[in-house]
């Protein structure tokens, strides 16, 4: 109950952080190849190369995965109707990291390091109500 709580919480929050703006409206230019990149690894099913697109440890179920158990995790993470999404949902701008919604979850990239990564993902408490 208490996670459901948070997870709706989150989500109003990122909701209400005002307007949106597309790839490259802030002058981030590095971000529309890492998403191209992603992309493609994600129709590829290249797990190696989502791995590598992605800031380890990643948060999954109350567990940090290092590379090769996020490798495993890819089907349930990206299952096909989120893949689709994924293939060309606009991101959007919000506090200085790229979001990505495909109900019911919100996919967030930032940069770790100086480069593009996939840094968590979260459900979207608007859509599980749905």
């Amino acid at each position: 109950m208490a996670v459901s709580l948070l997870i709706t919480a989150l989500a109003a929050t990122t909701h209400a952080s005002g307007p949106s703006r597309g790839p490259g409206a802030s002058g981030d230019a590095d971000f529309l190849p890492f998403l191209r990149e992603f992309r493609r690894a994600l129709e590829d099913d290249d797990r190696d190369a989502l791995a590598s697109l992605t800031a380890l440890p990643f948060q999954y179920e109350s567990a940090d995965l290092d590379a090769a158990a996020f490798r495993r995790i890819v089907p349930v993470l990206f299952p096909p109707a989120v893949r689709n999404c994924l293939a060309g949902a606009q991101p959007i701008l919000e506090d200085g990291r790229y979001v990505i919604f495909c109900t019911p979850y919100g996919f967030y990239f930032g940069r770790v390091g100086g480069e593009f990564r996939l840094l968590e993902f979260m459900a979207d408490g608007e859509a599980l109500e749905e």
